[in-house]
């Protein structure tokens, strides 16, 4: 890592941070667009559940390989490249916009994203330092999820026909490499060796692995079930589409707060307040249906609980994996994040199907009292001290 000055380290930080917001915006555009786009083609619905789960297996299978590949072509070449891929895969799917077709290219969409993702999170680890961490990755956390929700808006404004909406999404991605250029020289140098591989890291942190897989699992679950939920509890769709947009909302405005508190007070103690705010607030879902603005507080509030598991988990891996280690414990962390987008949704969705309105508050209470008995049962792994 380059020894920095204080003002050197946050233009460092304001550079990467940047650009995984402008990254965020163009990747919350794509994932609703090309299901929008396969449903007016009349695809059916487990192709598309297949075609979207496609970048998330290209996570998991590329996430290894990311550390090895930022180590041979540095921070900044590991970053230039990604966006290079994305912006070329974005550009073949309207080229060939058959869903077969689209199974390679957005797996080399997901490939690309997976080395986005990984090296731009390295960056933030190494740089920070343990006093500024918390607030850092709650920058970091809460620009990613402004972008990520305020993307399928975009939709609205270029459309979803035609060559604009990819050209639009390819445009944002260029742009995000823009705050890059004034990195040159503060980016941190990365080594492939170090943290024994992904299953030391899951051996050494399984409570962090803990905290990625279940903000996966509870984020996507919500997103994608949420809003049948409320139709079938008889919300119209305006009640719906609202609902999930307060909760990322929520996922967004929390995130600076939560990683402050987490850098200055017991991390297990700030992990169980999340936990049990995640097994409330969905068994308060049904009678506040009907409560008005407290309907909107809760969501919130949940929100915001949510997306905490990963701010702080990525708080407490900086701090327990220091140096080199950083790399192979952030692309175990990325994973078990997919891990959970993948698992999650298919488990609360099999929930909702078999107890049809209320299968999916179950199955997310059930989320959160297993990570809470994970926490209860490794008690004495000690997370790092703020």
């Amino acid at each position: 890592m380059p020894d920095l000055s204080a003002s050197e380290r946050r233009r460092s930080l304001a550079a990467v941070i940047a650009c995984v917001g402008v990254s965020g915006l163009c990747f919350g555009l794509t994932s609703p667009l090309l299901t929008l786009l396969l449903e007016r083609q009349g695809v059916d619905a487990v192709l598309i559940g297949l075609s979207a789960a496609t970048s998330s297996l290209a996570v998991l299978f590329v996430g290894p390989l990311v550390p090895a590949l930022v180590s041979r072509l540095g921070t900044l070449g590991a970053l230039y490249s990604s966006v290079v891929v994305a912006v070329g895969a974005l550009l073949l799917l309207p080229l060939f916009p058959n869903v077969y077709a689209w199974f390679p290219i957005r797996f080399l969409l997901g490939a690309a994203i997976a080395v986005q993702w990984i090296a731009s999170e390295i960056w933030v680890n190494r740089i920070s330092t343990n006093e500024g961490r918390g607030t850092t990755v709650g920058i970091y956390a809460m620009l990613f999820a402004v972008g990520f929700a305020v993307g399928p808006l975009l939709i609205i404004a270029v459309g979803s026909t035609g060559w604009t909406p990819f050209l639009v999404a390819a445009g944002l991605l260029a742009v995000s490499v823009l705050p890059l250029t004034a990195a040159h020289g503060l980016a941190p140098a990365v080594s492939a060796h170090g943290g024994g591989g992904l299953l030391t890291v899951a051996r050494r942190a399984p409570i962090l692995l803990a905290c990625a897989w279940t903000c996966g699992a509870l984020v996507m679950s919500v997103v994608a079930l949420l809003p049948i939920y409320g139709l079938r509890s008889g919300l119209g769709e305006h009640a719906v589409v609202v609902m999930v947009s307060v909760f990322l909302i929520g996922n967004a405005a929390l995130q600076i707060p939560i990683g402050w508190v987490s850098a200055r007070m017991p991390q297990r103690r700030v992990l169980a307040s999340l936990a049990w705010l995640g097994i409330v607030s969905p068994l308060l879902l049904a009678p506040a249906l009907e409560a008005g603005f407290v309907l909107w507080i809760l969501l919130f509030l949940w929100g915001g609980s949510v997306i905490g598991f990963y701010t702080v988990g990525l708080v407490a891996l900086g701090e327990r994996f220091p140096g080199a280690e950083i790399a192979a414990a952030n692309a175990a962390f990325v994973m078990a994040f997919e891990f959970g987008s993948v698992t999650g949704p298919a488990l609360t969705g099999a929930a909702l199907a078999a107890w049809e309105p209320h299968g999916l508050v179950a199955a997310l209470v059930g989320v959160c009292v297993l990570f809470l008995a994970l926490l209860a049962l490794l008690g004495r792994q000690r997370l790092p001290a703020p």
